[in-house]
């Protein structure tokens, strides 16, 4: 069970865990921001020019693509590494990776729809669905992302190992650049 689902017995000092965690996470937010962004723009897309409106959900449907595989590499990389040894460093990492599958779940409906939904030919109805399922899955995904936030807020030592880790402050300026 181990091999399929990382080794949980095992730990690693907290560093360690933050500095490997943070080369993961701007990876992931690099390759997942174009299709946040663009997802929230879908949500109000104008069908008046059909043709643009049908590139843009190709387009948008390409990002989920790239952002699924980016958050299941994330995943994969945390479940596969050592747990931080910290208190409860083993059940974190457990909602992280969990969390994370979850996301890439969510979009998985909404990307089908996407490959399917032809603006030519769909009803006002159809594409009702099709906005109200693109915000719902906006709305998935932010409460998904901020429900990790108390991880940092309630464990002092993976937030100091996160916030004193080099590697982490490199990944945050380089993602804010």
């Amino acid at each position: 069970m181990a091999a399929c689902s990382g080794d949980h017995s095992s730990t690693a000092p907290p560093s360690s865990f933050a500095d490997a965690t943070c080369v993961d996470l701007a990876s992931w937010a690099a390759a997942v921001q174009p299709a946040f962004t663009d997802l929230q723009r879908a949500e109000s897309l104008d069908a008046s020019d059909k043709a643009a409106a049908q590139a843009e959900l190709k387009k948008l449907a390409g990002e989920l693509d790239a952002a699924a595989q980016a958050t299941t590499r994330l995943a994969d990389g945390i479940d596969g590494r050592p747990a931080p040894d910290i208190a409860s460093g083993g059940e974190i990492k457990t909602t992280v990776v969990s969390t994370l599958r979850q996301l890439t779940s969510a979009g998985a409906p909404v990307q089908a729809e996407l490959a399917a939904f032809d603006f030519a030919t769909a009803s006002e109805e159809q594409s009702a669905k099709l906005r109200r399922d693109l915000t719902a899955l906006t709305t998935t995904l932010a409460t998904s992302l901020s429900s990790l936030a108390p991880l940092l807020t309630q464990n002092s030592e993976l937030r100091n190992a996160l916030q004193g880790s080099a590697t982490c402050r490199q990944a945050g300026a380089s993602l804010s650049s």
